[in-house]
């Protein structure tokens, strides 16, 4: 509360917002109690007032906002002071229109002469103020599920912690599928993050990054995301699982000629349509052929017909041939290519792909990587 009456925001209307917002966050900063119901009712002003203030804050590097969702799906907003920051600006700054901003952005501000008549905001959890000393405070004692976070920025000091912030979008930035534009958002929304946040911030973001590589292979269409939002509303928690398997399949291990990890890989290639190994990862070592790949198994599991002889050919826009080609992309960048042939009935050509079962193996243990014993179920 403290640091919150020493900002000086461009008027009484952010300056209650962040108050209110200061009342309900615990020692730490972080606020969960701080809905929009809640920030409406006890500021007197409407809900697109509420948002528009806290987007200035935000741009103002005074908070960071995030929303995720309970166990039974209900939204929670939470809200992380910047403690470490110095509020202080004497003139508005309109924030830019934002579509996917969090909260309901097509309302219109209710003017102040008529919020009197506005109806009743929804009833909301009632959140102590901070003079109340009981233990049993919830605004001090956030519930269980919401992780323990670090203080936002305190004894680090605000310099220190924007260079955390830069050095994490130094990271991001490689991996992130298309220009981050708001630099200055996604470095706030950054250095809100816990290390553990951060750890699975950085694997969702390969994740994601690797679900985009593959729609743009199949020529879909998508929409572009801000990387901003796409952090603070916690979207890499769906690409976490994508992005382990895009760690692991990063990591090259070294396999021996004759192997089962060679001939698991040997098949993998064959189907995609090459003979064997690229020789670019083949070498000879005390007159051995050793071949550098993935450490993660192949995506074809094991119990697969060598010999290409006895392999059926699948037709392209089949059933089939699209669960064939699904399977063989789970690795990054399968070099996949269709044979061709003459249908003389039709004078048409048609792609296939020769395969050693019609349908890819189902669901069976296979090795986590190369590395290890440890087996995990196969994908269908």
């Amino acid at each position: 509360m403290n640091w919150a009456m020493s900002a000086r925001t461009d008027g009484v209307s952010a300056q209650c917002v962040l108050l209110v917002v200061a009342d309900t966050a615990n020692e730490n900063g972080v606020s969960i109690h701080a809905d929009p119901d809640y920030l409406a009712e006890r500021t007197r002003q409407s809900r697109a007032t509420v948002f528009r203030r806290l987007r200035e804050l935000e741009a103002e590097n005074a908070l960071v906002r995030f929303k995720r969702f309970d166990e039974h799906g209900a939204p929670i907003y939470e809200i992380r002071l910047n403690l470490a920051a110095t509020v202080d600006y004497t003139s508005a700054r309109a924030a830019a229109d934002d579509p996917q901003d969090i909260g309901v952005e097509s309302q219109i501000e209710t003017p102040p002469e008529s919020q009197l008549e506005t109806p009743k905001v929804s009833p909301v959890r009632q959140a102590e103020s901070q003079s109340c000393d009981s233990h049993k405070n919830p605004s001090k004692n956030p519930r269980e599920e919401s992780p323990p976070y670090p203080p936002p920025g305190g004894f680090q000091g605000e310099m220190e912690q924007r260079k955390v912030g830069a050095e994490r979008l130094r990271q991001i930035e490689p991996l992130w599928p298309d220009p981050i534009t708001d630099a200055h958002q996604a470095i706030n929304v950054l250095e809100a993050l816990s290390d553990a946040e951060w750890n699975d911030c950085l694997t969702g973001a390969k994740g994601y990054a690797k679900f985009i590589r593959e729609r743009r292979g199949s020529g879909q269409k998508r929409s572009v995301k801000d990387f901003h939002n796409w952090a603070r509303n916690r979207q890499w928690a769906g690409y976490l699982t994508a992005g382990k398997q895009a760690e692991v399949a990063a990591k090259r291990v070294d396999i021996a000629e004759n192997s089962e990890e060679w001939n698991a890989w040997m098949i993998y290639y064959k189907i995609c349509g090459r003979r064997h190994i690229p020789d670019f990862q083949v070498r000879n070592e005390n007159g051995k052929r050793i071949a550098n790949v993935a450490s993660r198994w192949p995506p074809v599991g094991r119990g697969l017909e060598p010999d290409e002889r006895k392999w059926i050919a699948i037709d392209s826009g089949t059933p089939q041939i699209a669960a064939w080609l699904r399977r063989l992309r789970e690795l990054e960048n399968a070099p996949i290519s269709l044979e061709k042939r003459l249908d003389e009935s039709h004078g048409i050509w048609i792609s296939f792909l020769r395969v050693p079962t019609e349908w890819p193996p189902g669901k069976k243990l296979v090795p986590a990587s190369l590395e290890d014993d440890t087996m995990i179920e196969a994908p269908s």
